[in-house]
């Protein structure tokens, strides 16, 4: 089991440098770039928040602090426009 995962009517691409998320049911579009690609890729595999952070640590020179703030927020509107669930 991860933190999130995509719901079923989302799919995912990649485009060039972005990954595209798509919802085929409302037609909500979402582009990410390379660090957000790595914190959702990292949400779609991972068990717990402080594995995410300690891995994106590792990759990025920001704080941790930073680094789980704009984790949320992405997190946060992934799931608002429906593209994403957490998985309990």
């Amino acid at each position: 089991m991860a933190l999130y995962r995509l719901r079923e009517s989302a799919m995912m691409a990649p485009m060039g440098n972005e990954v595209v998320l798509l919802d085929s049911l409302n037609g909500h579009y979402f582009s990410l770039d390379r660090v957000g690609m790595r914190m959702l890729n990292l949400a779609l595999s991972e068990i717990d928040a402080s594995t995410v952070k300690e891995k994106l640590l590792v990759q990025y020179d920001a704080s941790g602090d930073q680094l789980a703030e704009d984790f949320g927020a992405l997190m946060s509107e992934l799931q608002t426009v429906g593209l994403v669930e957490r998985d309990y």
